[in-house]
């Protein structure tokens, strides 16, 4: 009785393609940080256009005051860090203008940066973005696509609780 008050508890959660391009194994990025799964495992991204889209629904835990840094918490409680480019951080924000908040709630496919491709050009800034699970003793992953190109629709990872 009364079963349709109980929250439904995610499991699992899928990870979607942060926007169109490519998804490359988290060692193919040029940041030994990343590529020796230094702060966790996960993809890269080296995507088209100038919005990174969020890739799952999940609540923004943190943004960077440099504006290059997300933390996001899947349904499921994976916690997620989006690390967008490489250098990003000596920007101090510049070329990078967020369309979330901290503590905000988002639907997979939601925009959350806007990026300055020229700006970033002139700079001569490297975009390969890393995303990773932060919390890897609590959840599996699985690597549906790796190393081929992706649309934002895509399913690149699979994330369930243990």
């Amino acid at each position: 009785m009364f079963s349709f008050l109980k929250k439904k508890v995610v499991t699992e959660v899928e990870i979607k393609a942060i926007a169109d391009g490519k998804v490359i194994p988290i060692e193919n990025v040029p940041d030994n940080m990343f590529a020796q799964k230094l702060l966790g495992d996960g993809v890269g991204f080296v995507f088209e256009g100038n919005k990174i889209y969020a890739p799952c629904n999940c609540e923004i835990t943190m943004i960077a005051d440099t504006l290059h840094a997300f933390g996001l918490k899947a349904e499921n409680g994976a916690e997620l860090l989006l690390h967008v480019g490489l250098d990003t951080v000596n920007l101090n924000g510049k070329g990078l203008s967020a369309k979330v908040k901290a503590g905000q709630t988002v639907k997979a496919g939601q925009e959350l940066l806007e990026i300055d491709r020229a700006f970033m050009a002139e700079n001569n800034v490297e975009l390969a973005t890393p995303l990773i699970l932060t919390n890897p003793d609590e959840y599996s992953m699985e690597k549906v696509k790796t190393d081929c190109d992706i649309t934002k629709n895509d399913t690149v990872l699979l994330i369930k609780k243990l």
